[in-house]
C-alpha cells in the first residue's frame, strides 16, 4: 500500500487518514485483486476495515449498515456457535452441520447432556460482534443436537462473558511507536494473559502502563495462532514490583479475530 500510493516515509500510512485511504483504494483496484475470489476480496476489505479502525481513522472507509444477527436462521453453515445449557457458564464449542426451516442442527467436541425441551444458550460471532439466543432441544444424540430457531437475539459484549483464568504468552509495546521520518520498529516486553473475557484481557507486563494509554498486544492462542491488535488500558488492577496488571480493552477486532478470542474464553472456562 505504501508503494502503491507513493509514499516517501512508510510511517505516513499509519498517521494520515488521506494517505491510508489512497492505498486503500489503489490497492483494491489493482490486478491482483481483481483476480482474487469474492471471499478473498471480502476477507481482505474486511481486514482493511478492521486496520482502519485499529489506527482510529475516523469513519470507515466503506459505509454500510453492521450485521445484525437477527435469527439463529443466519448461521451459516460450518460455523462456530458455543453452547451451554441455560444459566450455565461452561460453554462448549460446537460446529453447524445444517440450518433448515425446522432447526438449527449441531455437533459438539464434548457430548452434552440434554432432553427434548430442555433450554440451552447459544452464542456466536458475527460481523465483529458476539451475539447470544436462548432456544430449546428438539433432539440430542451422540453429540448432535437438533435445536429450535430464535429470533429473540442479544448482542453482548465483553464484558459480558464470564471472566477466567487463563496463562497464555504474551508481547506488549507503547502505541504509537513511529515518529517521522525515520520508521521505529515497536519494542515488545514480554507480557502474560492471565484473565480473559474475550476482547478484554487481565495482563501483567513490565511496560509502564496509565489507564488510557494506547498499546500494541501480541497473544500467543491455542494450536500456534496468534493475534495481534491495538487495545486501550482501562485502568490499572494492581501494583507490582515486576510491573503492573492492567485491564485492556481489544478493540478494531475483525471477526475472525474476535471469533478466536471468544472460542479461547470458552475453552478456559471449561478448563477451569
Amino acid at each position: 500500500m505504501v508503494r502503491l500510493a507513493g509514499l516517501k516515509h512508510p510511517t505516513t500510512m499509519y498517521t494520515a487518514g488521506s494517505a491510508f485511504d489512497l492505498g486503500v483504494t489503489r490497492l483494491l483496484s489493482s490486478g491482483k485483486v481483481s483476480a482474487m475470489s469474492d471471499e478473498m476480496r471480502t476477507d481482505l476489505k474486511d481486514r482493511l476495515e478492521s486496520m482502519r479502525r485499529k489506527l482510529r481513522f475516523g469513519p470507515a472507509m466503506v459505509t454500510h449498515k453492521p450485521v445484525v444477527l437477527a435469527s439463529s436462521r443466519q448461521i451459516e453453515i460450518g460455523g462456530k456457535v458455543f453452547v451451554t445449557k441455560l444459566g450455565g457458564y461452561e460453554f462448549v464449542e460446537a460446529t453447524v452441520l445444517g440450518n433448515t426451516a425446522a432447526e438449527l442442527l449441531i455437533v459438539t467436541g464434548v457430548a452434552m447432556e440434554g432432553e427434548p425441551g430442555d433450554r440451552w444458550t447459544v452464542r456466536h460471532a458475527l460481523d465483529n460482534t458476539a451475539w447470544e439466543f436462548d432456544t430449546k432441544v428438539i433432539r440430542n444424540d451422540e453429540g448432535k443436537a437438533a435445536l429450535e430457531h430464535s429470533r429473540e437475539t442479544r448482542r453482548i459484549n465483553s464484558r459480558r462473558f464470564q471472566r477466567v483464568r487463563t496463562h497464555k504468552s504474551a508481547a506488549v509495546a507503547a502505541f504509537p511507536f513511529h515518529c517521522e521520518p525515520d520508521f521505529k520498529s515497536p519494542e515488545f516486553l514480554p507480557a502474560t494473559v492471565v484473565e480473559m473475557a474475550a476482547g478484554s484481557l487481565l495482563i501483567e507486563s513490565p511496560l509502564e502502563l496509565s489507564a488510557g494509554d494506547t498499546v500494541l498486544v501480541t497473544i500467543e492462542m491455542t494450536g500456534e495462532k496468534r493475534i495481534q491488535n491495538v487495545a486501550k488500558v482501562r485502568r490499572i488492577a494492581s501494583e507490582r514490583p515486576d510491573g503492573p496488571f492492567a485491564v485492556v480493552d481489544l478493540f478494531g477486532l475483525a471477526r475472525k479475530e474476535l471469533a478466536v478470542l471468544v472460542r479461547e474464553t470458552n475453552l478456559a472456562a471449561v478448563e477451569t
